[in-house]
């Protein structure tokens, strides 16, 4: 959290050489996701955990605006392309209720985590 970025401020900050920290999001499905699903988990992913950074009060420290990730994020989304076909992976989808959930919560405990070694109860 301590290179949180707003993505939608990002042009009013001073620096251009990222600092370290990053949110890694790494998601593993055991199913076969067309073309379309995989753009979708991305998405959807995407949003889950920038909502938790939100719900979490997470601040871009120059643009003082709520952080929407980091400047060094990754996002995976890998299937085993077995299994369940997914035509689709977005918001509303059985997968995509899945994997928003998934990921908002691992990354609010992730933020926890981060601010207990801060020592920063939040």
């Amino acid at each position: 959290m301590g290179n949180a970025v707003d993505s939608a401020n990002a042009w009013r900050r001073a620096d251009a050489i990222a600092s370290p920290g990053t949110i890694n999001t790494f998601v593993f499905i055991d199913g076969h996701l067309s073309e379309a699903a995989f753009v979708q988990a991305l998405m959807t992913v995407t949003e889950a955990k920038t909502k938790a950074l939100y719900d979490k009060q997470v601040v871009d420290t120059q643009t003082h605006t709520i952080a929407t990730g980091t400047s060094t994020d990754c996002t995976v989304i890998a299937a085993s392309q077995q299994g369940t076909y997914y035509e689709y992976a977005g918001t509303i989808t059985a997968i995509g209720k899945q994997l928003a959930r998934f990921v908002y919560e691992a990354t609010k405990t992730a933020i926890d985590r981060y601010n207990e070694r801060k020592g920063e109860n939040r």
